[in-house]
């Protein structure tokens, strides 16, 4: 008898931010997040803010193995934002620090994730 293969687990390989140096971003910047996988199972991304608050995208469907989403930085949220990525049960999370005169353009990468 031949046994059925179990489906694979959904899982986030990395989480990766872009534009951005050091992780260093200015307010009012666009940055966009983008979460590689190994499932077509939906994504959530959360960026959550040094004051406890967040904003979060949720069912975002992979292509091509990653799931992209876009959020600004806001100006009353200066500090540590973190920002996480989940499919199914499987998460990674990356911070970025966000600092008043930053130019947006100054920006290049970061990640998280192996």
């Amino acid at each position: 008898m031949i046994a059925a293969a179990s489906p694979a687990s959904a899982a986030v390989t990395a989480v990766q931010v872009s534009p951005g140096v050091g992780g260093v971003y200015g307010t009012g910047c666009d940055i966009t997040v983008t979460a590689y996988v190994d499932t077509r199972d939906p994504v959530t991304f959360a960026l959550q803010y040094p004051n406890g608050g967040g904003v979060g995208k949720v069912n975002v469907p992979p292509s091509a193995g990653k799931a992209t989403t876009t959020f600004r930085t806001m100006p009353g949220e200066v500090g540590l934002n973190t920002i996480t990525a989940t499919q199914s049960t499987s998460e990674k999370s990356t911070s970025i620090v966000v600092v008043p005169g930053v130019p947006c353009t100054l920006n290049s990468g970061s990640s998280f994730g192996s």
